[in-house]
């Protein structure tokens, strides 16, 4: 079976398990990804989260023009961070040894 992410949500997921973060979870929703540009997905998603939640559960999904890239967006200015700085991989280390992503992330 397929888990969809409104099911993962509501039925036992942060929504379900942790009543601290559900109002403020459920109020900052961000659709990130080329995929959540497909034709209907907002309305779709948002529709799901209505099923799945409390009647009155304040739901805000944000849906930004620039979603295909908001991965890219964020790893940028992660990247940028000087706290991030002893994560940077140089060309040099990617070129001498390719598993060094794997290194640095352990």
């Amino acid at each position: 079976q397929v888990l969809l992410i409104h099911y993962c949500l509501t039925r036992f997921g942060l929504f379900r398990t942790c009543n601290v973060c559900f109002p403020w979870a459920a109020q900052n929703i961000i659709c990130a990804g080329g995929t959540t540009k497909t034709t209907g997905f907002g309305v779709r998603l948002l529709a799901e989260l209505k099923a799945g939640l409390p009647q009155k559960a304040p739901i805000k999904l944000t849906t930004p023009p620039e979603r295909q890239y908001t991965a890219w967006i964020g790893g940028s200015v992660l990247a940028s961070l000087s706290s991030f700085s002893d994560m940077w991989v140089s060309k040099e280390q990617f070129a001498e040894d390719p598993n060094c992503l794997f290194k640095k992330s352990l």
